[in-house]
C-alpha cells in the first residue's frame, strides 16, 4: 500500500539523484526533489532505517528548482508516467554542477578518506541539452515506442527527446509505431540515423576523437558528442611526463575499442608499447584495427581480473608503466587493485563515472602506497545525476 508522507524538507542531495530528508531520525530518499525544497511523496519502500519515495507536489520549492526540461516528466505527473533518463532536469544547470562536485566531494570523504577541492564537475559543452547521440527505448504490445517510466517496464509515449541530439529528434521516430519489435536503439551516427531493433546483427559504424574508431552500432560508445574527445584529451592531460616510458609495459584495461589505448599510445606513436585488455571479443577486433596506426600497440582479449592474476602470477612488473582503466559502473573492485597495485606501476589513470566505486578503489590503492595525485571532472551527462571523472595515482 503507498504512503504519503507529507511536508518533507529537503535537506540535501545524494548519490544516485535522491533529495534527502529527515524525519524522526529515519532517512527518506525521494525522487525528484532537491535541497530547499518542502514536498509531498509517496513512499513506495521502506526499511527500518531508510525509505524511498516520489515527489508528487512541491509545497515550496527550491531556489534551484525549475520547469522540467522534458514536460512528461514533470513533478505535476504521476511517478508511474515520467520518463526516466532525466533526473536532474528539474534543476537549473549551474546548481547540478554544483551538487555533482559535492556527491564526488563527499564520496571522496567517506570511502577513501580524502580532501578534494569544491567545484570539481566542469561542463563539456554550452549546450545541456542535445548531446545524447545514442537513445534506446522500448516497445510495447500496442507498438507505442519510449523510454521506460523510472523503476518500471511502463514505456511512455513522448513528444519529445530533449537530451538527443537534433538529428534524432528531427527523425520523429519516437512518434512512429514499432509493432513487433521490443527494443530500438537510435544512434545519430555524424548526422546519419541508424536503427538497431531487438537482436539485430552488429553493423561497423565509424567514430572520431583525436583518430578515426571503428565500433558496432550495438556496442559501446561515450553518448555525449563530445565525450569520447574529452576523455581521450583529459587522460592525456592527466598523464604525468615524467613517470612516463613508451617502452614499459603500458596499459589500457577495461579498453573496448582502444579510445584510452590511443592516448596513450598519442604520446610516442612511434614507439609506445600499449597493451589494451578488454573480454568483449568484437571489441578486441575493432581495438587491434583501431590501434594499427602504433606499431606497438596490441589488443587482448580476456577478462581484466583474470589477465592480472596471470600477470601476479608469473610475478610480473609493472614498474615505469602506466595504466589508464575504465571499469564498469561497480568499479574495479578490491582484488583487481590488489593485484594491479602488487605490480607497483608508476601511474594509474583511473576513468570513472560513478563516483562511489572511484573512492573505494582509490581507498584500495592507498592501502598498497598509492597517493591521489590529481582529479578532474566532466560533466558528460546533463541533466542526469550522472557525471565522469578522471584521476592519477601515483606511488
Amino acid at each position: 500500500m503507498i504512503e504519503t508522507a507529507k511536508n518533507l524538507k529537503i535537506i540535501n542531495i545524494a548519490h544516485g539523484g535522491w533529495g534527502v530528508a529527515r524525519v524522526e531520525g529515519k532517512v527518506i530518499f525521494v525522487a525528484g526533489a532537491i535541497p530547499g525544497d518542502t514536498v509531498d511523496a509517496e513512499v513506495f519502500q521502506s526499511k527500518k532505517n531508510f525509505a524511498k519515495a516520489d515527489a508528487i507536489s512541491v509545497i515550496e520549492p527550491s531556489p534551484t528548482r525549475r520547469s522540467h526540461i522534458w514536460p512528461e516528466a514533470d513533478i505535476k505527473n504521476p511517478p508511474s508516467s515520467r520518463p526516466g533518463g532525466a533526473d536532474y532536469g528539474h534543476i537549473s544547470y549551474p546548481a547540478q554542477l554544483r551538487y555533482k562536485s559535492q556527491i564526488l566531494k563527499e564520496s571522496m570523504q567517506k570511502f577513501a578518506k580524502l580532501e578534494i577541492p569544491d567545484g570539481l564537475i566542469m561542463p563539456i559543452s554550452e549546450n545541456e541539452l542535445g548531446w545524447r547521440t545514442r537513445v534506446d527505448l522500448h516497445v510495447n504490445e500496442q507498438g507505442v515506442i519510449g523510454p521506460f517510466a523510472e523503476r518500471t517496464n511502463n514505456v511512455i509515449k513522448v513528444q519529445s527527446l530533449p537530451l538527443a541530439t537534433e538529428a534524432i529528434n528531427k527523425a520523429g521516430l519516437h512518434n512512429e509505431n514499432f509493432a513487433g519489435a521490443e527494443t530500438v536503439r537510435v544512434i545519430d551516427n555524424q548526422g546519419e540515423i541508424r536503427l538497431v531493433i531487438d537482436e539485430q546483427k552488429p553493423t561497423t559504424i565509424t567514430e572520431f576523437a583525436q583518430f578515426e574508431f571503428k565500433v558496432a552500432d550495438t556496442g559501446f560508445w561515450q553518448v555525449h558528442t563530445h565525450a569520447a574527445t574529452t576523455l581521450f584529451e583529459a587522460v592525456s592531460e592527466l598523464i604525468d611526463e615524467n613517470l612516463f616510458d613508451p617502452k614499459a609495459d603500458n596499459h589500457d584495461l577495461y579498453g573496448g575499442v582502444g579510445l584510452l589505448a590511443a592516448a596513450i599510445a598519442n604520446k610516442d606513436i612511434e614507439n609506445t608499447k600499449v597493451i589494451s585488455v578488454e573480454s568483449d571479443a568484437g571489441a578486441v577486433d575493432y581495438a587491434s584495427e583501431n590501434l594499427s596506426f602504433a606499431p606497438y600497440a596490441r589488443s587482448v582479449e580476456s577478462k581484466v581480473d583474470n589477465y592480472l592474476k596471470t600477470l601476479v602470477a608469473n610475478s610480473a612488473s609493472l614498474q615505469g608503466a602506466t595504466v589508464v582503466m575504465d571499469p564498469p559502473r561497480i568499479g574495479a573492485g578490491k582484488d583487481v587493485m590488489k593485484n594491479l597495485t602488487s605490480m607497483k606501476a608508476s601511474q594509474i589513470i583511473y576513468v570513472a563515472c560513478d563516483p562511489v566505486a572511484l573512492s573505494r578503489d582509490v581507498e584500495y590503492a592507498m592501502q598498497s602506497g598509492y597517493q591521489l595525485a590529481e582529479i578532474k571532472g566532466y560533466d558528460l551527462f546533463p541533466n542526469t545525476h550522472h557525471f565522469e571523472a578522471v584521476a592519477r595515482l601515483t606511488l
